[in-house]
This record gives structure tokens, C-alpha cells and sequence, in this order.
């Protein structure tokens, strides 16, 4: 049995997360995968707060750490989207463009949440590999 919902296409949103290239990156282990997933879904509310409070405070230093530090989650799954998102958001910071930054944050949120979703999708288990004796009374 699967450890990950077989029925979710990893094709889906661009700012989903890529499947294949998480699998491969754990070394074909999808437990690992499954743990990594696990993992970003829990410190990706963190994350987005993070950045939230140095758009708001205008903090350009703060901004770039929090750039290089979530580059490195969201290559590690491969969410190609949301990669893109926080490059462009870095070098805004770089260019002390912090308006323009802070434009990015509704699309920053859209992407976790795309994110996320895709992720609790992902590993809910697939409803016909249930033990179908729990449903009887």
C-alpha cells in the first residue's frame, strides 16, 4: 500500500508540489517523502507568519534570511511556484523595493495555502484502500 494518496497528480497546480521529484530526492523512499511533506505542512504556518511580520515591519535584512531559509523548504519538495514567488520577493528586498514586496503577500499566502492543500490531500489515504470492516456497526 501506498503511504501517499496515488489518486492526487502532482501535475495539478503549478504550485503544487512535484511528486516524482520529492520521491527521487528521498532516494525512492516515500515514507521519507511522506515525513518531509509532514513537516512542511506543520512549520509552513510559521513560515508564512514570519514573513508576514517582516512585510509588515519593512525589514529587508529579516526578509532576505527568510527568503534563503524557505527557498531551501520549497526545493526540497520542489514547489516550483512558490520558489519563483520568494526569488522575487528576495530580490525586491535586495533592491530595498519593500512596497513591492509587500504587494507579494496575498500571492505568498495563495501559494502556502495551494500548498497545503495539495499536501493534506496527497497524504490522506486513499478512501477504497480503507478497511472497509470499520464501517460496519
Amino acid at each position: 500500500m501506498s503511504v501517499m494518496n496515488e489518486n492526487v497528480k502532482s501535475s495539478e497546480p503549478e504550485s503544487s508540489v512535484n511528486l516524482e521529484a520529492l520521491i527521487d530526492y528521498c532516494a525512492g523512499k516515500e515514507s521519507l517523502a511522506q515525513r518531509v511533506l509532514e513537516s512542511f505542512l506543520q512549520i509552513s504556518p510559521q513560515y508564512l507568519a514570519e514573513f508576514t511580520k517582516a512585510l509588515e515591519c519593512g525589514d529587508s535584512d529579516e526578509l532576505r534570511a527568510l527568503c534563503h531559509k524557505n527557498q531551501g523548504a520549497a526545493g526540497i519538495i520542489h514547489a516550483e511556484s512558490l520558489l519563483r514567488l520568494i526569488a522575487q520577493i528576495r530580490q525586491f528586498a535586495i533592491d530595498q523595493e519593500i512596497e513591492k514586496a509587500q504587494e507579494c503577500l496575498p500571492e505568498l499566502e495563495k501559494a502556502f495555502a495551494e500548498i497545503n492543500a495539495f499536501i493534506k490531500k496527497t497524504l490522506s489515504p486513499d478512501p477504497a484502500e480503507l478497511d472497509q470492516s470499520l464501517w460496519k456497526i
